[in-house]
């Protein structure tokens, strides 16, 4: 009888025990592959991520696990890799106060995109008359606006004037690259709308997201972190952009 207990007691420690610590550890890799926090890397390769479970403090953060993040980072808006994300993508939509750079300086892969039959949807804030307070707000986060702040009249000078002149080149620009494209009128679609964005947001077909976000606090010009998400992995930020930029359309915009 004794022998009989331990002998179960060995085979249920074994057997068991081998697969509770199986389950222990594949319990570990899902909760963390499903963490708040996800590494990035330029080459999108396994990187290290933070674990959901709150570590004790004298331990500082616990990085045991690795997950596949999806989620690259670069230094400026104009460091994405506008070239290869223009080039595979049918729909573009822009969530943004104004375009310019890239319009500029990548305008040959644009007029591609049009020429390959592609559909662009922008978000700018609304110009109107009625939108002055509204622009002036936005006017004051770019401080190379700032010399003119102070301005009580609506002049040239003013930071309300300049923004109306920085949205209505990039319509612009966007109109020429359309046409040198042979694009149709309706492959562009325009929102202006009568509310402050709080990010630029370009998502290149149901693929890609980049998200950059605008600084309430900066003393100078400088070009803002911007984040690419890959949306097959991060499925919950695609949704949350498709709420965005669908509730503008709704307000504002028109559906092609």
């Amino acid at each position: 009888w004794p022998a009989a207990v331990v002998i179960c007691s060995v085979f249920f420690m074994v057997y068991f025990g081998k697969a509770i610590k199986n389950r222990i550890e594949r319990f570990s890799e899902i909760e963390i592959g499903k963490g708040l926090f996800k590494a990035w890397s330029p080459k999108g390769e396994k990187t290290e991520a933070i674990s959901r479970q709150n570590p004790p403090l004298e331990a500082g953060l616990d990085f045991k696990k690795t997950a596949t993040a999806g989620v690259w980072l670069f230094p400026n808006f104009n460091e994405l890799p506008w070239d290869e994300l223009l080039g595979k993508s049918k729909y573009i939509d822009i969530v943004v106060h104004y375009l310019g750079n890239i319009l500029s300086t990548r305008s040959r892969v644009f007029v591609r995109f049009f020429q390959n039959g592609g559909t662009l949807r922008i978000n700018l804030p609304d110009t109107s008359d009625e939108s002055k307070p509204l622009l002036k707000g936005i006017a004051m986060r770019f401080p190379e606006f700032k010399e003119s702040v102070g301005c009580q009249e609506e002049t040239k000078d003013t930071p309300a004037e300049k923004l109306i002149e920085k949205i209505n080149k990039t319509i612009r620009l966007l109109d020429a690259l359309a046409k040198e494209g042979h694009a149709k009128e309706s492959k562009i679609v325009k929102i202006f709308a009568r509310e402050i964005t709080w990010y630029c947001g370009v998502r290149f077909d149901q693929s890609y997201l980049s998200l950059s976000f605008y600084e309430n606090n900066r003393t100078e010009k400088i070009s803002s972190p911007t984040v690419l998400c890959n949306l097959s992995e991060n499925k919950e930020i695609g949704t949350w952009f498709d709420r965005e930029f669908d509730g503008l359309l709704e307000k504002y915009g028109k559906k092609p």
